[in-house]
């Protein structure tokens, strides 16, 4: 039997009302305040590692699109290579096995001398940017974990399509920029840091002429205008998958630079710059002279409060799609042809009621893939082996003030005065003084819920 701090009543009374999935105004203005603390004034960068958290598979081939369009829960061949978009790799039970940020690469541009060789996925060099096949390769960012294996598992279904699968991760280099939504100073920043970079021109370099026309500032063909890449918000929409624009500057190699808008998060834009890792110390140095440092900790929070659920390791084949809000954020397209798992995702959507969702939650204590438990339950005031979870955490990160934020998936009809805990069973020994009960080998952390900074489909 689990020794526990609380008296539970067994006659309470019963709240028969489900917790509240979305955040209110009130915690909203709340996290944006938590923001405007860790994110510099006028905006912030972050140094990503690579290899670290993340890592990097390119898909290069002439059949790179069609092949990977077969495999993930989103369009692929239609991307086009002003946009990036987010997809998963599920089972055939249609669990995801992994989830991604994917963009489009230009085909490498042959020098005379290559060819007479004809490289297996050569192109024509890129003339027009709607012209898609002019841009074959996709470029996959994945948790760093599960990568090699996912990579694996990608390539048994290649059999003769024309496409390679390759990891690139020790050829980039990432980082992580963070601004205020309505902040014009960032955005005079980042246009005189992409004229600077040779990534844009403008009439006049000059940082006062960036600041009063950011339309006239050009990019490369096959970029998002530099307006729509910094105007608006990009979050989740239950019903319109959301864009994330991009500005690239395409290389001989295929690789290059390409910056790309991520969702918004708690009042906070978000911007991912990728670039050679040869260029890593200079693209440093010419962010450090115009932003100021974001702790690498502080953007992991942030990534917590965009609720964009990140497959790892400790979740694999845990969930479908829509238990943790993918499809509501734009990682799923319906009107797509097959893949791996589609059946189950498809009747998930149209034939059922989706019985379990993503929200966000502040615990004491909390790691990806720890179970959740609710103590008002009477199955779970008994050992803690015959526990009956009523959920699991997708995602955490340490947060500013203390404790841990994190991404949870719950049963809608958790009820709102639930005793919600963290299950860590890992913690098998040195058990925190805020645990409410402890085993020799489960410990339990307070959590709470403050919801979602996006609206969920009608069920």
């Amino acid at each position: 039997m689990s020794d526990t701090s609380e008296i539970l009543s067994p006659s309470a009374a019963i709240d028969l009302a489900s917790v509240d999935l979305v955040a209110s105004p009130a915690t909203l203005q709340a996290k944006a305040a938590q923001a405007s603390r860790v994110v510099p004034p006028h905006g912030g960068f972050a140094t990503l590692p690579t290899p670290g958290p993340w890592a990097v598979i390119d898909a290069r081939g002439p059949e790179a699109r069609s092949f990977l369009h077969n495999q993930l829960t989103n369009d692929v061949t239609h991307l086009p290579p002003s946009q990036a978009a987010l997809g998963g790799f599920c089972s055939p039970k249609g669990r995801l096995l992994a989830s991604m940020l994917y963009w489009p690469l230009a085909a490498p541009q042959l020098s005379a001398a290559a060819s007479t060789a004809q490289a297996p996925h050569a192109v024509p060099v890129p003339t027009h940017h709607d012209d898609l096949a002019h841009w074959p390769d996709i470029r996959l960012l994945i948790s760093a974990d599960i990568a090699e294996a996912i990579r694996k598992r990608l390539h048994m279904f290649v059999l003769r399509t024309k496409v390679k699968l390759a990891d690139h991760s020790h050829d980039v280099a990432l980082f992580g920029l963070a601004a205020r939504v309505d902040d014009p100073a960032f955005d005079t920043a980042l246009a005189a840091l992409l004229i600077e970079r040779g990534i844009g021109s403008a009439p006049t370099a000059d940082a006062a002429g960036v600041a009063v026309a950011l339309e006239s500032v050009t990019v490369p063909a096959g970029s998002a205008s530099l307006v729509s890449l910094l105007a608006g918000t990009v979050a989740g929409d239950a019903q319109i998958a959301p864009a994330l624009p991009l500005v690239r500057h395409d290389s001989a190699d295929g690789n290059g630079v390409t910056l790309l808008r991520l969702a918004d998060a708690a009042g906070q834009r978000r911007f991912l710059l990728c670039v050679p890792a040869a260029g890593r110390d200079s693209w440093l140095a010419a962010l450090a002279g115009r932003f100021g440092a974001l702790d690498p900790a502080h953007w992991n929070w942030l990534d917590i409060q965009a609720a964009a659920p990140r497959i790892t390791a400790a979740t694999q084949d845990a969930f479908v799609p829509q238990m943790i809000n993918f499809e509501a954020i734009g990682g799923v397209n319906f009107r797509k042809g097959c893949y791996p798992g589609q059946e189950v995702v498809a009747r998930s959507q149209y034939r059922g009621t989706v019985k379990r969702r993503a929200t966000l939650a502040h615990a004491e204590q909390a790691a990806a893939g720890d179970e959740i438990i609710d103590l008002n339950d009477p199955a779970n005031q008994g050992s803690a082996e015959q526990w009956q979870p009523c959920g699991r955490v997708v995602n955490a990160a340490p947060a500013p003030d203390g404790g841990v934020d994190c991404l949870i998936e719950l049963k809608t009809a958790t009820p709102s005065n639930a005793a919600l805990r963290v299950v860590l069973r890992s913690a098998a020994t040195d058990t925190p003084q805020h645990d409410v009960s402890a085993t020799p080998v489960t410990a339990t952390a307070a959590l709470s819920v403050y919801g979602l900074p996006y609206t969920l489909p009608a069920a």
